[in-house]
């Protein structure tokens, strides 16, 4: 079933797969944007130590 938690999240990979493309890492800065997406924002939470 499609649902918008999905839409978003697969928004958010193409997005993700984009920069990576890009710059060759996923380590990206806060405010970097793909796709009109701000994947910055989406990948930084798990990239912060616990």
């Amino acid at each position: 079933m499609w649902d918008t938690a999905d839409a978003g999240f697969e928004t958010n990979l193409a997005a993700a797969r984009a920069y990576y493309e890009l710059h060759g890492t996923l380590a990206a800065p806060r405010h970097a944007t793909a796709l009109d997406q701000a994947v910055g924002q989406w990948l930084t939470p798990g990239l912060e130590p616990p």
